[in-house]
Formats: structure tokens, C-alpha cells, sequence
């Protein structure tokens, strides 16, 4: 009896707490020079503007899926949520050149917990923006999305940036 009453609580407060995946600040994707990132066409979230190349998880999850071209880790957070961390704005293009990844598919993740480095003069040197974003690419996980404040310097895996609360199952029915 005890065990289903808090099956029932946990299923109505199931808060995703995200963190800060790179020191640097925080930039709304709205404010991101990426059109498929700013419009949110794969999904709502954030960008940070790092100060070094060190990307770190910004959930305690599951690593879904690592790209060849190491731009990108698809995360799953503990409470189910899908989180996409992208390191700079059309950095597959580079093919993984100055990129090197920390995770492989089916590695559990802590927060901070080191993704991706990034070697930022190789960026540069090919013309890419370092910003980079957290995104949730499955909208119906997500049931409110609240960002914090945006002044505030980033810390990786440190600072709270996003509390998103999940879908609960009677609002997806």
C-alpha cells in the first residue's frame, strides 16, 4: 500500500533537474544564429556559450546514442527524459575533427560526467560558432520547462539551468 501511494506521488512530481554542460554563459535558443535551433524545430531547451571545450551530461541518465561525426550525445535521463547535447552550430561538418568523445552507447552518466572536448581554435579556424545546445527533442515528455536565470555564470555540471517537468500519463492519454 505504502510502495503504490509513493508510485503515485513520484509518477505526479517527476522533475528532470538540468545542468550546466559547459562553463561559460547561457544563451536562449532564440538567441542561437542556427535557424533549426532558434525555431526550436528539434525541440525546446537552451544553448551555452562555453568558455573551453570541456562538455560534460547535464542529467544522471543512459547514453542512447553517440554520432561518428562526435558532435552530438543522445542522452536519456533517469526519469525518461530525452536530452540531446550538440556541440556547435554545424560542427558536423568537421567530421570529428577536433572533437573527442568521452561516453559510448549504453554507458550510464552522472551529472557531469565528460561527453565531449572540443578543441575550440579548430572550431574557429573552420568558421564555427562553439555554442552549443541542450535540447528535448521529444516535446510530449514534457509537461513544463522552466530556465533559470540567464546572468548568472555557467558552471558545468554545476549550475542548475532548466527544470523540466515530465508528461505524467494522464496528461499524454
Amino acid at each position: 500500500m505504502i510502495k503504490r501511494m509513493v508510485s503515485k506521488i513520484k509518477a505526479r512530481n517527476d522533475y528532470v533537474d538540468v545542468h550546466a554542460i559547459a562553463n561559460g554563459s547561457l544563451i536562449g535558443l532564440e538567441d542561437v544564429e542556427d535557424p533549426t535551433i532558434a525555431h526550436e524545430k528539434l525541440g525546446p531547451g537552451f544553448a551555452v556559450d562555453p568558455e573551453d571545450g570541456d562538455i560534460v551530461s547535464p542529467v544522471r541518465g543512459e547514453v542512447i546514442h553517440t554520432f561518428p561525426t562526435k558532435h552530438a550525445v543522445l542522452l536519456q535521463s533517469k526519469e525518461g527524459l530525452d536530452v540531446l547535447v550538440h556541440v556547435g552550430l554545424d560542427s558536423v561538418r568537421l567530421q570529428g575533427e577536433g572533437l573527442q568523445i568521452h561516453v559510448q552507447t549504453g554507458d550510464q552518466v552522472k551529472v557531469g560526467k565528460p561527453l565531449i572536448t572540443a578543441d575550440l581554435d579548430v572550431l574557429r579556424e573552420h568558421g564555427i560558432s562553439a555554442v552549443s545546445a541542450v535540447i528535448f527533442i521529444d516535446r510530449r515528455q514534457i509537461g513544463e520547462l522552466k530556465l533559470l536565470d540567464e546572468e548568472q555564470p555557467l558552471k558545468a555540471g554545476e549550475t542548475l539551468v532548466a527544470d523540466v517537468q515530465m508528461q505524467s500519463e494522464e496528461q499524454t492519454a
